[in-house]
């Protein structure tokens, strides 16, 4: 049997979706059935799945311990060093990174684990004071994309920065050298993708079956550089659309792009927010730029 005790980064949660968290084995089909048969309960009374959990509420789990073995003394977790983090903007609530290329942004020695060890280096996160949270992204960019992501240090900000990029209340910029003869000076490329193979996005000039709606505006800078703002945030949307009009970006190989020592030259480069009242503290972040090519 195990007991757990509801903290501040665990509230506004599922009670599903924290057992699956500190219950890594624990199979969803008895997950399911313990709840309806009440060996989990929730402030020792018959609970739902689907219940969201407030701070100080106490979840029982009358289950074995083989399922909690891996968060015996507290998950796991060792400080790991690093040389490619640079910190764009930090706050109680963020941390936004500015990635280089050829950096992943989840698993090991990713970008997340190097916001992670910092974060634990300098005492702002203890996995073993933590049930189910740990600091998460709120954005991601491709591995061969450099610049600016979002991570939050805490799960109330996570949900408000969902919540304020699901309701495009967050914009996106990028830049990048492209090679061929550019259409124009600013205007917006609206085009349909569809994922394909060899990870490969295809994209089609009409609305076709399976494929998504893919809106970008573009401003051309001159010298084969163009900045661009994600109105949607399709899969590979800005490469493929791009190699789409004949102006692959340049490092871009899989689109067509000529080849460059330092990779495909596409930034992630400025972040703003357009937030109002509970999420209008976050206007303070507006804008945070990054380096463009490193």
């Amino acid at each position: 049997m195990k007991s757990f005790t509801i903290n501040n980064n665990d509230a506004g949660q599922r009670l599903d979706k924290f057992i699956k968290k500190v219950s890594v084995k624990l199979p969803n089909s008895l997950m399911y059935k313990s709840i309806r048969t009440k060996n989990i309960k929730v402030n020792r009374k018959r609970c739902q799945a689907d219940m969201f959990l407030n701070e100080g509420d106490v979840v029982d789990i009358y289950l074995s311990d083989e399922f909690f073995i891996d968060y015996e003394g507290g998950r796991v977790f060792h400080s790991i060093p690093f040389d490619t983090l640079a910190i764009a903007y930090e706050d109680e609530n963020f941390v936004i990174a500015d990635k280089p290329a050829f950096v992943i942004c989840h698993g090991e020695n990713s970008l997340l684990s190097q916001v992670q060890s910092y974060l634990f280096d300098k005492g702002e996160y203890d996995p073993k004071r933590e049930q189910s949270f740990s600091p998460a992204l709120c954005n991601r960019i491709d591995y061969s994309t450099s610049g600016l992501v979002i991570v939050a240090k805490n799960s109330l900000a996570l949900r408000e920065m969902d919540k304020a990029i699901a309701q495009r209340l967050v914009h996106k910029k990028y830049r990048c050298k492209v090679s061929g003869v550019f259409p124009g000076k600013s205007g917006t490329f609206t085009v349909y993708l569809k994922k394909g193979e060899n990870n490969k996005v295809d994209v089609s000039k009409t609305p076709k079956d399976g494929y998504k709606e893919a809106v970008t505006k573009y401003k051309y800078l001159g010298d084969n550089e163009v900045e661009l703002e994600l109105i949607t945030g399709r899969t590979h949307q800005i490469r493929a659309t791009l190699a789409y009009i004949g102006c692959p970006i340049v490092g871009d190989i899989k689109y067509g792009g000529i080849k460059n020592s330092n990779g495909m030259l596409l930034c992630s480069y400025s972040i703003s927010f357009d937030c109002q009242p509970p999420l209008d503290y976050l206007n303070k972040l507006k804008p945070v730029h990054s380096l463009l090519w490193r």
